[in-house]
């Protein structure tokens, strides 16, 4: 699912948060998670963890070169096996 559209400026290292509490069914927390930045660019995550609920995934993406759109995919899945893909759209421009 697409659950966002994002404006970065060039050199931020911006933090980001996707709560994951209505897709969990009750009892179930998180366990992995991959973001992966799509597209030839420079802009990257520069790390990525679970909040201490384990139902938000935390990551922060550097953002690089003006004119940069990109997505980042992102999968979770939690304790019981299920896996969801969503995605969030980013544009990089000027300062």
């Amino acid at each position: 699912m697409q659950l966002a559209t994002r404006t970065l400026v060039t050199g931020d290292n911006r933090r980001y948060v996707i709560d994951y509490r209505d897709w969990l069914i009750e009892g179930a927390k998180l366990s992995t998670v991959s973001i992966t930045v799509v597209g030839n660019v420079l802009s990257r995550v520069s790390s990525q963890s679970f909040d201490k609920s384990l139902d938000k995934v935390i990551f922060f993406l550097q953002a690089g070169n003006v004119s940069e759109n990109f997505t980042a995919n992102v999968q979770a899945t939690d304790t019981l096996g299920r896996v969801i893909n969503d995605t969030i759209t980013f544009t990089v421009v000027t300062p």
